[in-house]
């Protein structure tokens, strides 16, 4: 890390600032501790996460919750699809589709 930081004054402007940003990610993941909040899992997508999913085998999972509504019978995803921070609930979902689409869908039941 030292090294590459002594010889960073060598590669070009137009690279220097993506290159200090895989620094910064670089000393972060090495300075986190096991119980740290907001930790950075992965260099090359800083927004993935920890999402806890309570079951046994697979009690976490790693990456980025989506909201994607579809359509019943043909399975068309109307509308696009959101991303959501945190590890929030899935309720908002049939919320979000009625913002966007000005129909009251229906859940399911």
């Amino acid at each position: 890390m030292r090294d590459v930081e002594r010889q960073i004054g060598a590669v070009a402007d137009c690279s220097c600032a993506g290159l200090q940003e895989w620094i910064g990610r670089t000393k972060r993941i090495l300075s986190q501790k096991p119980k740290d909040r907001n930790k950075l899992y992965a260099l090359h997508v800083p927004e993935v996460e920890c999402l806890a999913k309570g079951k046994a085998r697979t009690s976490y999972e790693f990456g980025v919750k989506v909201s994607i509504t579809t359509t019943h019978k043909e399975g068309l995803v109307v509308w696009g699809c959101a991303q959501i921070p945190g590890n929030s609930s899935d309720g908002h979902t049939l919320e979000q589709a009625a913002i966007l689409s000005d129909v009251t869908p229906k859940g399911r039941h």
